[in-house]
């Protein structure tokens, strides 16, 4: 990929493929075995990196499957960055998800100091592979 001028790809997918009648995910999930999935994506994510593509894990805990079945936007958000996810992909209310991070912060319940940590890590991946430039 990176021959060919991408830095970046929007995978591995990290589903495991536990639910059959689910055809979103189907032979993109590395596994329909729990362990077997543990095993592999994190190979996936060292060659795709030793070839200096960034990547993305995606569609935790399951593309279309439980997740904003039994959650809001807001909380989604509120619970993904408590456990140290820098970026959401495309929130079903991104209003609800933001105001629900301001509201995080403003109570404590997510340190100003967890949100830098996100952007840090954003920036050092985009001048790592070269999207950014710094000045100086």
């Amino acid at each position: 990929m990176r021959v060919l001028g991408f830095n970046a790809d929007l995978a591995p997918v990290a589903d495991v493929w536990s639910n059959p009648d689910n055809t979103v995910i189907g032979d993109r999930a590395y596994s329909d075995d729990f362990a077997q999935a543990a095993e592999l994506i994190p190979e996936a994510v060292r060659g795709f990196h030793s070839g200096g593509v960034a990547t993305t894990l995606k569609h935790f805990p399951g593309h279309g499957d439980a997740l904003t079945d039994s959650y809001t936007s807001g909380e989604i958000a509120r619970r993904a960055v408590s456990a140290g996810v820098d970026i959401l992909l495309c929130p079903s209310n991104p209003q609800a998800a933001v105001s629900a991070l301001e509201e995080a912060v403003a109570l404590g319940e997510i340190s100003e100091e967890r949100i830098n940590q996100s952007v840090r890590r954003i920036l050092a991946m985009k001048v790592n592979r070269g999207v950014l430039k710094l000045e100086g």
